[in-house]
């Protein structure tokens, strides 16, 4: 459903904890690019959940602190969905 690059930008984050700055490292793209490819991605997925599964507030207010602050700890988003 999200692009191939915005998937994995979102992964990079999400699961492997990786900084923006060391994601724009590791796909040799600049940081603007990866934070609003990040940002679309969490967008996307925020929309998903709330029209297709349960978006309890716990995982919107994850979600909104994601996008307003751009720190989303590999931890707390996986606790979510594991």
């Amino acid at each position: 459903m999200l692009p191939e690059k915005r998937k994995e930008i979102v992964k990079l984050r999400t699961q492997d904890d990786l900084s923006l700055d060391e994601i724009a490292e590791k796909l040799s793209i600049s940081k603007f690019v990866v934070k609003k490819q990040l940002y679309a991605g969490l967008r996307f997925i925020r929309a998903y959940l709330e029209k297709f599964g349960e978006l309890t507030p716990t995982i919107l207010a994850a979600i909104n602190l994601s996008l307003i602050e751009g720190i989303l700890s590999a931890d707390h988003y996986k606790s979510f969905f594991s």
